[in-house]
């Protein structure tokens, strides 16, 4: 079976807000996104790249428990932070207690509304985890509540052959690095929105 279909089935079978609910009332990092190794690389080249200007408005969608989020700061005068586990956002507003320039919510990108534009959004591993319908279906709200001269951040598998095509069919490729030396290799792209 190919990639494709194992991951439609995959996603046909699994409500994924009820299994990540599930990993975070396990442990508040499922993830390890504050210490392993793959996800400080992951959070160097991000960083590198959203660096090349100052962002007013970002959209980080699938945000996790807010620990990235937190330092896109650095480079977003104001985030909006969404994920679809209620437990994530939860962990998420805790560990940005400090921060007033994060804005939490528990939502759907698929259904999510705004009247906000943005000119950066952020797609950290969140893409590949779904239907081709609904990666097409979430370019489109992104185009929809862009800026003029936003960016998508958006990162993925080293050797993705099913995200990155959809994605390069919308929007302009500006920078794709790859890290393989990881032991999961990932590629974190950033597109012009068109």
């Amino acid at each position: 079976m190919s990639n494709v279909k194992n991951r439609n089935l995959w996603s046909a079978f699994v409500r994924f807000d009820a299994l990540f609910n599930l990993l975070y009332s396990i442990r508040k990092d499922p993830f390890n996104v504050a210490n392993s190794k793959y996800e400080l690389k992951k959070r160097e080249i991000i960083l590198n790249l959203m660096s090349r200007r100052m962002h007013k408005n970002a959209l980080d969608i699938g945000c996790g428990t807010g620990i990235l989020t937190n330092f896109f700061t650095q480079h977003c005068k104001k985030i909006t932070a969404i994920d679809f586990s209620q437990k994530a956002i939860s962990i998420a507003k805790s560990n940005c207690k400090n921060n007033v320039n994060i804005n939490f919510i528990v939502a759907d990108i698929r259904k999510f509304e705004s009247n906000e534009k943005f000119d950066l959004f952020i797609c950290s591993e969140v893409l590949y985890y779904m239907k081709s319908s609904d990666i097409d279906l979430t370019l489109e709200k992104i185009k929809k509540m862009a800026e003029p001269d936003a960016l998508l951040l958006q990162v993925g598998r080293a050797n993705d052959t099913i995200v990155a095509p959809r994605i390069e069919s919308q929007f302009k490729l500006v920078e794709r690095v790859k890290e393989h030396k990881c032991w999961r290799p990932f590629a974190v792209a950033l597109f012009a929105i068109c």
